[in-house]
Parts: C-alpha cells; sequence; structure tokens
C-alpha cells in the first residue's frame, strides 16, 4: 500500500505512507534462518553439521533386537548382530527421523540427545505442518515463535515520511510480525517535530490503513 496527501494538502505538509506485509524480506530471514536437507528443516545452522542419525539421536541401550531389527527394517537394512543393526542406524541419513515409524520411537528405542529439539511447527491450514531441528530449549518459546513466524508470516514494512523525514516502523519498539497502526502513529508523532501535529495524526489516521496486504 502507498498513499500521500499531494493532491489535498495545501498546508505545507506533504505526507507520503508505504505499509504491507513483505513476503520478499520473509523469503530472505527464512533462508538466512533455515536450512532443508531432505524433508529435515535445521534452524540456525547448516546441515552440514549433521550428517548422519548418530549426530543427534541415541539409541536406548536396552533396545532389544526385535526393536533393532524394526527399525533397521525401515531401512530395507539387515544384520545379524546388535552392534551391527546399532551401526545401521545410526549410520542412517538423519532425514531418516522423519520416517513415521522411526519418529514415533522418539523417546523410546530412539532419544533425541540433550542438546538437540525436534520442533513441529504447524501453519494456518490443514496440512500445514513441518518438522525443524535446533539446538536448544524444548520448551523455548521464544524459538519456537520464531520458527513459525519463519514458515507461516511475513513482517511489517511500514514508513512514512512528513516532509522528507523518514519515520520506519522496524525502529521502534513495535512487533515485528504484528502490524500495530495507532501504536505505529504515537510513536511518529512523539518525535513528530513540526508544526500542525493535529493535522499530521488525522491525515496518517486516513492514510494508514487499519489491515494489512501481503507484497
Amino acid at each position: 500500500m502507498y498513499k500521500n496527501n499531494y493532491d489535498q494538502s495545501s498546508t505545507g505538509i506533504n505526507i507520503e505512507c508505504w505499509a504491507y506485509y513483505d513476503t520478499g524480506l520473509s523469503r530472505i530471514w527464512f533462508e538466512d534462518a533455515i536450512n532443508k536437507h531432505g524433508d529435515l528443516y535445521y534452524y540456525q545452522f547448516g546441515y552440514e553439521d549433521v550428517k548422519s542419525i548418530r549426530d543427534f539421536i541415541e539409541i536406548d541401550s536396552k533396545a532389544s533386537h526385535e526393536e533393532l531389527a524394526d527399525l533397521a527394517n525401515e531401512l530395507n537394512e539387515w544384520a545379524y548382530s546388535d552392534e551391527d543393526l546399532r551401526e545401521l542406524i545410526l549410520d542412517a541419513e538423519p532425514e531418516m527421523i522423519m520416517n513415521r515409524y522411526w519418529y514415533e520411537q522418539l523417546g523410546s528405542t530412539l532419544k533425541l540427545k540433550p542438546e538437540f529439539t525436534l520442533y513441529r511447527t504447524r501453519g494456518y491450514s490443514q496440512g500445514d505442518i513441518e518438522t525443524v531441528l535446533y539446538k536448544g530449549d524444548s520448551m523455548s518459546a521464544l524459538i519456537h515463535d520464531s520458527i513459525d513466524h519463519l514458515f507461516w508470516d511475513a513482517p511489517v514494512r511500514a514508513t512514512v515520511s512528513i516532509n522528507e523525514e523518514l519515520y520506519e516502523y522496524w525502529d521502534y519498539d513495535l512487533p515485528e510480525y504484528e502490524w500495530k497502526r495507532d501504536e505505529f502513529i504515537e510513536k511518529i508523532l512523539s518525535q513528530y517535530k513540526g508544526e500542525k501535529s493535529d493535522y499530521v495524526r488525522k491525515s496518517l489516521e486516513k492514510m494508514l490503513p487499519e489491515e494489512l496486504n501481503y507484497e
């Protein structure tokens, strides 16, 4: 969205407004923070750090021969000794954890190493779900929010120009992924040093939308 008051301003105060959800920026942020190898996503570190299942998975020391054999069967591989079965499993590609049976064994036969978390991020439509491996606290709401936003949202991009003085949405303590129009206007007015602040307020309230479009 772009608007200006050039066709109606007789006050000498020229105002321009840009405001939208920036899908281009969201793609840049996603590519900077998220890597993918096979069907598995990685957050904040490259997949080259994880070359096999053994890099982030441990096998329960009490796992039975049958449990190990069942995991190996999903690889279409076979070995006779428990030691060889364990090696087959641990040498598997990292994305093998996305195999439904293997994923179901997490917490029992298979265990995540303490420094890793597998987080399932969900979007806004049925079927919008991805699994992301990261290093960090499994209960971290901050990390989960960051991953969710990267996958499913776009950040706010908003700029107001008043007589060529620029006011950027992201220069203020406002949520990156949530449009706070009224708070943005208040932040602008708290810094605006020109005349006719009432006119500026009314113009911004008229020009800045209550809801943003995606661009």
